[in-house]
């Protein structure tokens, strides 16, 4: 009995000390301050029980595909993408541009279909001084090239410009204003017409009148495709997307490049089995914020990707979200203020649930401090989300109509509108982390 004793009694102090510990350890607060270089962070159930400013849904029988948000000075937004109507005898008829515009309450002022010969997708659009400039694909089952649509700001079609190449098949993805508005660059992946399996990035420097000044090649012979391209800061821009490595692996892939569209620095980030990036925000002097998706290696859903890199191209931090859905990085805006908006968009698994939008904040640690989620009828696609003097408005699909199982693929979205909502402010925000200004001791009188 003694011996049992010895061998029992220390066993069940080592537990109660185990347990006190760990109970001790849950009492420990995280330190919000503290960097994570990298780790996965479970998302919650998402809680729709959200308010928002506005909701708008615009679209007519057929299939929406949303493209981008721009805001005005007026403190309203224009929202661009495309329309394929759609009848019941005839199925679907030609694509159209979509356009709507609203004022700064939400309320729509501008709602036009345009027709333009050709079309085949709207890829972005931007704002110059007077005219918003639609970059869009035209062409046929074996020819594709760019298109440029100037409208004035009721949607009235102003002129138009093709931008071809007799090697390439051009299918756009992003485009931007740079030095003031008097140019624009295109970023486009582009297809050899003798081998469709040869792929990648093209920039297109065009005058604001759409004339191409310059073209410029980007990795050709290895297979890439571009996403995004945004400004960063003193000229220099930024190209986000994909491409492939020697083992046929997508990784992520940045490029920063310099006015004249010289590479300062391209990096591929291979992350699980796949991954993509596919959009960028700066955060000054080349650093930069990004998102994008990767798949798993092994088992799993596809997960969300947050980065914050350095300007050489270095990750400070980069988080991946899952949880009980298949997330995707859609988009991401700087607030000024040492915080992040990242919109991701939300895919049911196997376990059920429907497509929804999630907007979630963060600090320039890393750091989630806030959890928003948002759904509009049956299923919601979030596309992109903009900051307009801290409002934050975010645009995607709403399936307002009921979708039937086994249709083709080309109908997938027919129940689909374009969706517009405008968000809650934020609370107010102190980085608690930043650095205090320096102080000194005045002497008295």
């Amino acid at each position: 009995m003694k011996i049992m004793n010895k061998i029992i009694y220390p066993i069940i102090m080592m537990c109660f000390f185990t347990i006190g510990q760990s109970k001790a350890q849950s009492k420990i607060e995280i330190d919000p301050c503290r960097l994570v270089r990298e780790e996965i962070i479970p998302l919650r159930t998402p809680n729709f029980d959200q308010s928002a400013l506005w909701k708008k849904i615009s679209g007519v029988k057929g299939i929406e595909r949303p493209r981008t948000a721009l805001p005005v000075v007026d403190g309203g937004q224009i929202f661009i993408g495309s329309s394929v109507p759609f009848d019941d005898k005839t199925g679907l008829g030609l694509p159209q541009i979509q356009m709507v515009r609203t004022d700064r309450v939400g309320k729509v002022i501008v709602e036009k279909w345009i027709n333009v010969k050709g079309l085949k997708t709207v890829a972005d659009a931007i704002l110059l001084k007077d005219r918003i400039v639609i970059l869009s694909q035209l062409g046929t089952d074996n020819d594709d090239v760019i298109s440029l649509q100037f409208l004035n700001g009721i949607g009235e079609e102003r002129n138009a410009k093709i931008i071809s190449d007799p090697r390439y098949r051009l299918n756009p993805k992003s485009m931007v204003s740079v030095t003031g508005g008097t140019q624009m660059i295109i970023a486009a992946e582009a297809i050899s017409r003798k081998n469709l399996k040869d792929t990648f990035s093209v920039l297109i420097w065009v005058d604001k009148e759409g004339k191409k000044i310059i073209q410029k090649e980007y990795l050709p012979g290895v297979q890439n495709r571009p996403e995004f391209i945004g400004r960063l800061d003193k000229g220099e821009t930024v190209m986000t997307g994909r491409v492939v490595d020697e083992n046929g692996r997508d990784s992520g892939w940045v490029l920063r490049l310099s006015s004249k569209g010289e590479i300062i620095y391209q990096r591929p980030y291979p992350r699980g089995g796949d991954s993509v990036i596919r959009r960028a925000a700066s955060l000054g002097n080349g650093a930069m914020i990004v998102v994008g998706d990767t798949l798993p290696s092994a088992a799993g859903d596809k997960a969300a990707w947050i980065m914050e890199l350095d300007k050489q191209g270095n990750p400070v931090w980069q988080k991946y979200l899952t949880g009980k859905y298949k997330y995707s990085g859609v988009d991401v805006i700087a607030l000024g203020d040492g915080r992040y908006n990242m919109l991701i968009a939300g895919q049911p698994t196997n376990e059920g649930g429907r497509q929804y939008a999630r907007v979630l904040t963060l600090t320039s640690e890393g750091v989630i401090i806030g959890d928003e989620s948002f759904i509009e009828a049956s299923n919601s696609i979030p596309v992109r989300i903009i900051n307009q003097n801290g409002k934050r408005v975010i645009l995607g699909l709403a399936e307002t109509g009921f979708s039937k199982d086994g249709v083709a693929n080309d109908l997938k979205y027919a129940a689909y509108d374009m969706w517009m909502m405008g968000l809650a402010p934020l609370p107010e925000y102190t980085n608690s982390c930043a650095g205090s200004p320096n102080r000194t001791l005045d002497d008295l009188p």
